[in-house]
């Protein structure tokens, strides 16, 4: 869930506890020294300066060797003889990959800031990469990061599939004291519902551990001091993740395949990636006019389909919007096609799951 998945650069599920980190363990992303804020704010310099779609000569080496792909919506995409790695995970990042012929990746590294607030947007998006690779692969994803964030995102993945703990339905705190019995008694049961939800599929349990796994940066006799090591090994070989500081290092098999900027982990193109079709040329935008009832379609297809933008819409009345499920960048798509953020005064979400709250906190940021 894009909401739940914000933490450091944005707010927190309130009873999210943060462990103490394990011996050996890299420290956290959140700045700690005036060298570690220098840094954040440089690379938010350079996230808000990005477009993968100019050419510069740090994205030409970047990019030069083959290995490394920049996907249109965010994200870095290097291919290994082990199966590609892949830093930053934007909202429907998987769809980049199947529609430019690239392999899916199974392993993603977490960048240092999980969310980019310039657009809003959550950049730890992993819950449909999971999904693609449980249900579609058999497989598990790797996550890649430090342990902080690994302790929020399994607590998001366990809310994510499990919906939340019994405590916090608060289920019979909606209905009235006066209600009607009958009414009362036809409430939904929502923890047999969860229940439902969590039976094995093709004999595996579906739970955050069977559909994914982390591998923790952590201090390494190897490196110099203030890098750290993540390793993965494979049947037939191993990839290590070097955080050197400003820059990730892909070692293959003891083979140098890909050096990457580290902002670029939570780095979205200006202007984002939208497959929405325009009722305008770019930057010649007509003054909407509001209907006093009618509906806007922003997509209408599923977190699978390559082609399609995920399904969400506008509810007209009376010459107000209520956007419904708002699909990544819907803010930034309405503003090029005139309609003012003004003209939507209401959100309502029908659940938060990656494919249904992506665009939610961009368009609260906007209002601010």
């Amino acid at each position: 869930s894009s909401i739940a998945s914000m933490s450091l650069f944005g707010p927190r599920m309130s009873y999210a506890v943060r462990p103490a980190p394990s011996p050996g363990a890299a420290a956290s992303h959140a700045p700690t020294s005036a060298k570690d804020l220098l840094a954040m704010v440089q690379r938010g310099r350079k996230r808000a300066q990005y477009n993968s779609r100019v050419d510069s000569e740090e994205l030409a080496a970047l990019t030069g060797n083959g290995a490394v792909t920049l996907l249109p919506r965010g994200g870095v995409h290097v291919r290994t003889r082990h199966g590609p790695v892949q830093f930053g995970i934007p909202p429907e990042t998987i769809k980049d990959s199947l529609q430019l012929g690239l392999d899916v990746p199974k392993v993603y590294v977490v960048g240092k800031e999980r969310f980019n607030l310039k657009f809003g947007t959550n950049t730890a998006e992993f819950e449909f990469p999971a999904y693609w690779n449980f249900f579609i692969k058999g497989d598990k994803t790797t996550v890649v990061c430090a342990a902080a964030a690994a302790a929020v995102i399994r607590q998001v993945m366990e809310e994510v599939l499990e919906g939340p703990a019994e405590e916090h339905l608060h289920q019979d705190d909606e209905y009235s004291p006066f209600v009607d019995d009958s009414i009362y008694a036809a409430r939904p049961d929502l923890l047999r519902e969860i229940g439902y939800f969590k039976e094995p599929r093709n004999g595996r349990k579906i739970e955050a551990d069977t559909l994914l796994q982390f591998v923790e940066f952590a201090c390494s006799e190897e490196l110099p001091a203030g890098h750290f090591l993540a390793r993965m090994a494979f049947d037939d070989g191993t990839i290590e993740v070097i955080d050197r500081g400003a820059e990730y290092d892909v070692i293959v098999d003891d083979e140098l395949v890909a050096t990457v900027p580290d902002w670029l982990s939570s780095a979205i193109a200006d202007p984002p990636h939208i497959l929405m079709p325009m009722a305008t040329a770019v930057g010649d935008a007509i003054d909407f006019e509001a209907p006093q009832f009618g509906i806007t379609v922003l997509g209408a297809a599923d977190g699978f389909t390559a082609a399609g933008t995920t399904a969400g819409f506008i509810l007209w009345m009376r010459g107000r919007g209520i956007l419904v499920d708002p699909p990544a960048h819907s803010a930034h798509y309405l503003r090029r096609n005139g309609i003012s953020s003004r003209k939507i005064t209401h959100v309502i979400l029908t659940h938060c799951h990656a494919d249904h709250d992506a665009g939610t906190f961009q368009k609260i940021l906007l209002e601010q």
